[in-house]
């Protein structure tokens, strides 16, 4: 498939867009807000901020610090992992679909 047609296929044109309601074009961006807030809001009903932001304050920035970095770091490690087999299938499906046009012209 070309790269024109791919791209249509795959992505909308500013004008089908624009003729979506606000709630379509921005309802993963709502979702997250709304699932953010309501994690806060737990946070809140269970312990109470003021007693995290204690507690994180007698621990101190360095190691809170360290942990989100720790952290943050496991997210790129797993996305650069699945990257890479994503990436094996991808190439080792085209070999075989290649492999197999050429026996069925011989």
């Amino acid at each position: 498939m070309p790269t024109q047609a791919r791209n249509a296929y795959y992505m909308k044109s500013s004008i089908v867009e624009s003729r979506q309601s606000w709630f379509m074009r921005n309802r993963m961006t709502v979702l997250t807000v709304v699932i953010v807030a309501a994690y806060g809001l737990f946070i809140q009903w269970f312990w109470g901020w003021p007693v995290i932001i204690r507690q994180w304050a007698d621990v101190g920035a360095g190691p809170v610090i360290g942990a989100l970095v720790l952290l943050t770091s496991t997210y790129f490690l797993r996305t650069g992992a699945s990257m890479t087999i994503f990436r094996t299938r991808r190439l080792a499906g085209s070999r075989s679909s290649s492999a197999s046009r050429r026996s069925t012209t011989c």
